[in-house]
């Protein structure tokens, strides 16, 4: 499930894992779960509501900002940012501790393969690993295109926004 449709459902990953089961109906939902940077309640609302067809969560949260879990928590002896173990040794906790043990954890987001062999000798409880930018070859240019307004107003995963930059030029293109 993409975040674009996370977006447009307004952020509510309910309303977006009820179309994506209506799309797929022989699928079970593996669901993009940092929207709103809230992963564990998400997460355990999500199981809730879906049960046994929520294969999955994924937790591709950015390493510029740190999920609400930590809002109220001391964060002084680990780095909070992104997906970090402790978010993800709770999220299995929280999810086990309210009979989802099914639901498999899947992270991504700057994972490279030296952070999976820490992760895997640490034990943190990750069912898989999603790698993108570190199939490619390039340390100089890392980027990810976000959808940052839905019809005018805007609508982003938290975290990002929309950030006008005098150089990029609107190029038209024909509708069919």
């Amino acid at each position: 499930m993409p975040h674009a449709l996370i977006e447009i459902c307004n952020g509510d990953v309910l309303k977006a894992s009820d179309i994506y089961q209506k799309s797929f109906p022989d699928e079970k939902v593996t669901a993009l779960i940092d929207y709103n940077n809230d992963v564990i309640p998400d997460s355990l609302k999500l199981a809730k509501h879906l049960g046994h067809k929520l294969n999955g969560v994924r937790v591709d949260t950015s390493k510029g900002i740190i999920d609400h879990y930590f809002d109220d928590k001391d964060t002084s002896s680990f780095d909070p940012h992104g997906v970090c173990k402790e978010l993800i040794f709770a999220l299995r906790k929280a999810l086990d501790d309210q009979g989802f043990n099914y639901v498999k954890i899947i992270v991504s987001s700057s994972f490279t393969a030296e952070k999976i062999k820490e992760w895997i000798k640490l034990k943190v409880p990750v069912d898989l690993y999603g790698v993108g930018t570190y199939f490619v070859n390039n340390t100089t240019c890392g980027f990810t295109g976000d959808l940052v307004r839905l019809d005018g107003k805007p609508q982003a995963k938290e975290g990002r926004a929309d950030y006008p930059n005098p150089r990029l030029k609107k190029v038209p293109y024909p509708i069919y």
